[in-house]
């Protein structure tokens, strides 16, 4: 794990980089995953910047999240049987949290297999 901070014309951004993120460990917080649905195995990489801007004239503190993430070797698994896969894919991203907002700026797949 990196991380690195500034602060640029007021406002103040944290930099953070981690690699090989086993997935498979986080999987079962998302909510509304049907209880018999497991993430057998899948690895992350992620640069994330969250840039924190003050308000302006009394507005509210601005907030934004971006990145891009690696995603590969999914295998998502209902009960013992494969369920879908992906072997490799990049998302980049945009986010300003406390405005509810957020943008996929780019999605590529690489390969993926879907089972019944």
């Amino acid at each position: 794990m990196e991380a690195s901070g500034r602060k640029e014309g007021g406002g103040q951004s944290l930099a953070v980089e981690l690699k090989g993120v086993a997935l498979e460990e986080y999987f079962s917080y998302l909510p509304d995953v049907p209880s018999d649905m497991r993430l057998e195995q899948g690895w992350a990489d992620l640069q994330v910047e969250l840039s924190f801007s003050p308000a302006r004239q009394g507005g509210p503190l601005d907030v934004s999240l971006s990145g891009q993430v690696e995603l590969r070797n999914l295998d998502l698994r209902r009960g013992k049987a494969p369920a879908a896969g992906l072997q490799q894919g990049h998302i980049e991203f945009q986010a300003r949290p406390l405005r509810k907002e957020a943008v996929l700026t780019q999605v590529n797949v690489t390969h993926t297999c879907a089972v019944d």
